[in-house]
């Protein structure tokens, strides 16, 4: 594009001028982090001072910059100078800019480049490519830029040159301009105070919750006064501060270009919010933060080895405020025996397996907060490490509690058998730390208590522990405890709950259907009533899955009941596995379809064997024609002329009077409705019934399934197979194209 006003003193910019004021990158303003390098396809670069600016603080916003490879494409013929362009966020106009080596100038400025009728940010190049200058970034950035991924949440510079002119400097109007450029300089906008944590690898993770206990805690500061002493003080108390990589420690102060990098060590105090206030050089910020009170509690405190622990972890939350995934670590050895995620205050009930080869004794347990339960422990952003204030005594002979399931449907229950209690003893049993039901009695012979503990229907899906605790005090109080995980209670789906006739096939979805030792999902058995297994649907791993079952020709019309037996088989009477054991469905059956009536065979008059006094030639007597027994009339269809209308599906039937024809379709094909399901003739319409009238040929409206929907809409044209049938004649069918 072309200018409207022109550049007419290009000697105002002079490489030696540009090189003598390289030292503008050290001034307060414009350096509070690394300097950022964009380099473009050409080769031409540009170098910003900074990479990092304040967010709303508009008084440290003035960024400089040095270029060098931006030559015009017509050298040597002096035909005006290549112009180089920046904006914000491909936005046009910047607060101020300028030359370096020129003061703040006003709108009729030359080095002003007016394109398109705004104002923009442009600058002439020398002719041997170098360019620089300045820019003072918009006020009150805000700290969440524009960028998207793989730069969400940055700012940037646009870089462009190529395709502008310097009107005026010559009369023949031919441009000199450079290769095209166009790109982002990626800048990420930050606080002039920033907390966190910085691990042993120098990686800075920002926050402000931390341990109420003493800690180390970094922070970083941009934008403040050059070669100042900070001082800092949390609510009032002087907080020791050194400059974090200095070697040895200094006391805090901020670099000739007024950044800090600290690291505080935090006084002991109450849990609760704080103020962090720093003052350097006249300046005085302040950022609040939050510290937790962390405990870890051993509930169990003695268990045979191979059985399980719980610990109750409290106040483990990570640097930026969320919960934190809590390893228990066994000692000796450093073995992870546990892990699990903590609430939003840090809380959880964390429990862990003894190994089944630990040798009995006391041992030590501590509980490591982190972002991983990955030997090793990965303890950012902020290392949490709390040593139980109980120890855990392994014995061969301590109490404990079983389960043969790891899982139990939400609303079901779990089987658990539990030993060690004394005899006649009174055990609450916990789910999560609430009791559940009323206390069990240990038996009097051994001390063992056997339930189905109940998993109320509201029980959040996923990881529980149920605990046993001694209720009375007939004995020491022993606490037990079990993992186990709650699981979508199963569910069964007809695809229709139409009635059907003898000898249909009914497509069925069921859902929920897990092992219950956690393996995978269970096997399913299908049968109709009390009958034997007819089918068999092997669940996925989130236990859901899709069959289909014929019912029986010869099924007596009325209701029956479809029934889903879960296990690790599909033998009858092998349905052993929880937390799903059967499921019913209800189906109501028209019709057994039969073989048409046979014609019935005549009695055979009796034979006549004539008297001596008779006719010895008598006329011999006709054989009676029989009469058929009468049968319903099948419908046959008339010119099969079906059509699809949005969602609807026409069909011309012609039947006998009064006879009620049963309609319905499906695929004329086994076809897959989605790669991991298996091939199945899908029903593509409701069934209907209707009655036709005496020399009616009635028109049969039928409403596409979804599936009916999906296929025909995806595949234009669907192959189907029509079924009609009538109570007590034989179904007939009739195959067609269907057509979007």
């Amino acid at each position: 594009m072309t200018p409207r006003t022109g550049i007419s003193r290009a000697r105002g910019l002079r490489t030696a001028a540009l090189l003598a004021t390289a030292a503008a990158f050290a001034s307060p303003a414009s350096a509070h982090a690394a300097p950022l390098t964009y380099t473009a396809p050409s080769g031409a670069s540009v170098t910003f001072s900074t990479g990092t600016v304040v967010a709303g603080e508009p008084s440290t916003q003035r960024v400089t910059f040095t270029g060098t490879g931006f030559v015009g494409t017509n050298p040597g013929v002096g035909k005006g100078l290549p112009v180089f362009v920046l904006k914000w966020n491909d936005n046009d106009v910047f607060r101020d800019w300028g030359p370096l080596a020129g003061g703040v100038p006003d709108e009729n400025d030359a080095n002003r480049f007016q394109i398109e009728e705004e104002l923009v940010a442009a600058f002439p190049a020398e002719a041997d490519g170098d360019v620089s200058g300045w820019v003072d970034l918009p006020l009150n950035i805000p700290k969440a830029g524009p960028g998207e991924a793989p730069n969400a949440g940055q700012h940037w510079f646009r870089v462009l040159s190529g395709a502008f002119s310097t009107e005026g400097v010559n009369t023949s109007g031919t441009l000199n301009t450079t290769v095209p450029i166009t790109g982002k300089a990626w800048v990420t906008a930050s606080d002039a105070l920033t907390l966190g944590f910085t691990n042993a690898e120098g990686t800075f993770y920002p926050g402000t919750t931390f341990p109420a206990t003493p800690g180390t805690v970094t922070a970083k500061g941009l934008g403040w006064g050059p070669s100042a002493s900070v001082a800092v003080a949390l609510d009032g108390t002087p907080v020791t501060a050194k400059n974090l990589g200095s070697s040895p420690l200094t006391d805090l102060s901020t670099s000739a270009s007024g950044d800090f990098t600290a690291a505080l060590t935090l006084p002991p105090g109450s849990p609760g919010g704080k103020t962090l206030q720093f003052t350097a050089g006249g300046v005085s910020r302040s950022t609040a933060l939050n510290r937790v009170a962390q405990s870890a509690t051993l509930l169990t405190p003695s268990v045979r080895p191979g059985n399980t622990i719980a610990v109750r972890a409290d106040g483990f939350v990570g640097i930026a405020g969320a919960g934190q995934r809590v390893g228990l670590v066994l000692q000796p050895g450093d073995k992870l025996i546990g892990c699990g995620q903590t609430d939003a205050t840090g809380g959880a009930l964390i429990t862990g397996t003894v190994p089944a080869d630990e040798s009995a004794g006391t041992k030590s347990v501590f509980v490591a907060g982190g972002t991983a339960c990955v030997p090793p422990l990965v303890t950012d952003p902020m290392p949490r490490l709390v040593a139980l204030s109980n120890a855990l005594v392994v014995n061969a002979t301590a109490p404990f509690v079983a389960s043969p399931f790891t899982r139990a449907s939400v609303g079901g229950t779990l089987p658990i058998t539990g030993e060690g209690f004394a005899s006649g003893e009174s055990v609450m049993v916990r789910l999560d730390g609430v009791a559940v039901g009323t206390p069990l009695t240990a038996a009097a012979a051994d001390g063992r208590v056997i339930a189905n503990v109940a998993v109320a229907s509201g029980t959040a899906l996923g990881d529980h522990v149920l605990t046993l605790v001694s209720a009375s005090a007939v004995s020491p109080t022993p606490t037990v405890a079990l993992a186990f995980e709650a699981v979508v209670a199963a569910k069964v789906t007809l695809a229709s709950s139409e009635p059907v006739p003898a000898g249909t096939v009914v497509s069925f979805t069921v859902a929920g259907f897990l092992r219950g030792d956690g393996t995978a999902g269970q096997k399913v058995g299908v049968k109709v009533d009390a009958g034997a297994i007819v089918e068999c649907v092997q669940a996925d791993a989130s236990g859901a899955g899709t069959g289909t079952i014929t019912i029986p020709v010869g099924t007596t019309a009325g209701e029956h009941t479809l029934r889903f037996l879960a296990g690790s088989s599909c033998v009858s009477g092998a349905q052993n596995d929880l937390p799903s054991r059967s499921l019913a469905a209800p189906i109501q059956v028209l019709t057994a379809p039969v073989n048409p009536t046979p014609t019935p065979t005549p009695t055979p008059e009796p034979t006549i064997v004539p008297s001596p006094t008779t006719d010895p030639n008598p006329t011999p007597k006709p054989t009676p024609t029989p009469i058929p027994t009468p049968k319903p009339v099948a419908p046959t269809p008339t010119k099969l002329r079906a059509t699809a209308k949005g969602t609807s599906v026409r069909l011309a039937l012609a039947a006998g009077a009064g006879v009620k024809v049963k309609v319905s379709a499906s695929t004329a094909s086994k076809i897959k409705l989605t790669a991991r399901s298996k091939a199945k003739r899908v029903t593509v319409v409701k069934a209907k019934t209707v009655t036709a009238s005496q020399g009616e040929s009635p028109t049969v409206v039928l409403k596409l399934t979804a599936d009916g929907r999906r296929l025909l809409k995806a595949r234009r044209t669907l192959k189907i197979v029509v079924t009609i049938a009538v109570p007590g004649g034989t179904p007939t069918t009739t195959a067609f194209t269907l057509r979007a």
